[in-house]
């Protein structure tokens, strides 16, 4: 957002500086033209109030506005419904956020976001036969609406399948037996996950994994962007990676505490981490990288 606003301020000296020397060659009577009610100034003004600004430096503000996290809300839709052992989400956009929840019934929870103008809300929430919950929109990208879709799991959930197009997907303390997500353009982040197999695919965008992770099996494969992996906590595991064109960086815990194999090829890096128990692990993690990187650390804060 900073960006924005110094983008918005370059744009207004330029203009500023313009407007003088107009002035001077036109006097009083044309200047008063210009800031009329009705003025071409007045009437560039009342664009960029509402966000309508053309040219690159306008786009560029357009995009910090959207990436901005301080957008008003603009309305909220719940439901809920019995909890089986399935649960499938799909979405063409939006975010995602899947939550450890209570009871016996899973719980939707739809906020859409408006960015500039005061727009009406454009996605709708569905779920068929009690395991299928679809995030549809009614408009195309760059509507500037931004759909956040939390669903509380319970326990009963064991196995999700999670997708969407363009937007993120968070999965916070829950504890299926097994997670696919998929991501086409966005980042993925798991936090305090317990589960027996987690597959994570992204086309572009980045993938985040803390150590407070417990997965038995966690497969993660990015086409073009960079994963972050957090080493369990006290846990042996085996990371087996290969970036085919980027590179990997490990933090100084990682180097002094665990074994770490590295091997250049060509543009790309493979390689293997191991903490063991008396030569065995309990989680094996596989990260497949085409083009980025790879942060392997031992976060302790």
């Amino acid at each position: 957002m900073k960006k924005a606003m110094i983008a918005c301020a370059i744009l207004c000296v330029i203009s500023l500086l313009s407007t003088v020397g107009f002035a001077a060659a036109l006097g009083t009577q044309a200047v008063g033209g210009l800031f009329g009610p009705s003025g071409v100034a007045r009437q560039w003004w009342n664009e960029v109030r509402g966000n309508n600004i053309s040219g690159q430096i306008g786009q560029q503000i357009q995009q910090e506005i959207q990436d901005d996290d301080d957008a008003p809300l603009q309305s909220t839709e719940s439901l809920d419904f019995q909890a089986g052992e399935t649960l499938t989400v799909r979405a063409d956009r939006g975010d995602i956020r899947l939550v450890k929840g209570t009871g016996d019934r899973v719980e939707v929870n739809l906020q859409q976001y408006a960015y500039g103008q005061l727009r009406e809300p454009v996605y709708t929430v569905s779920v068929q036969n009690d395991s299928e919950v679809t995030l549809s929109s009614a408009e195309q990208q760059g509507s500037g609406v931004k759909a956040v879709l939390e669903i509380r799991v319970p326990d009963q959930v064991k196995n999700i399948t999670v997708s969407t197009g363009i937007g993120d997907i968070d999965a916070t303390g829950i504890t299926p037996g097994t997670l696919t997500a998929t991501v086409t353009t966005g980042d993925a982040e798991l936090e305090y996950i317990t589960a027996d197999t987690v597959t994570v695919n992204v086309t572009t965008g980045d993938v985040s994994v803390d150590r407070n992770t417990n997965v038995g099996a966690l497969q993660i494969a990015v086409v073009r962007g960079e994963v972050d992996y957090d080493v369990p906590v006290a846990t042996p595991f085996t990371l087996n990676y290969a970036v085919t064109t980027g590179t990997v960086e490990f933090d100084d815990g990682v180097q002094r505490s665990y074994f770490v194999e590295s091997k250049r090829s060509g543009a790309g890096v493979s390689g293997k981490v191991t903490l063991s128990a008396d030569g065995q692990t309990t989680q094996t993690v596989s990260v497949q990288i085409e083009t980025g990187k790879l942060e392997v650390s031992n976060d302790t804060d």
